[in-house]
């Protein structure tokens, strides 16, 4: 990955970062992230 991408990435999660507390999004449901994470075929040495 060049610098230019690295940093897009970085500040387009910089503007993202304040929504993700919102307990409605996905990402605050750990019943789902551990349902999701349970489907991954993941190789033994794989973690996420």
């Amino acid at each position: 990955m060049n610098k230019e991408h690295e940093q897009e990435i970085k500040e387009q999660f910089r503007k993202q970062a304040a929504g993700f507390s919102n307990e409605l999004l996905t990402l605050n449901q750990e019943d789902l992230l551990t349902w999701i994470v349970d489907s991954l075929d993941l190789d033994n040495g794989m973690t996420v």
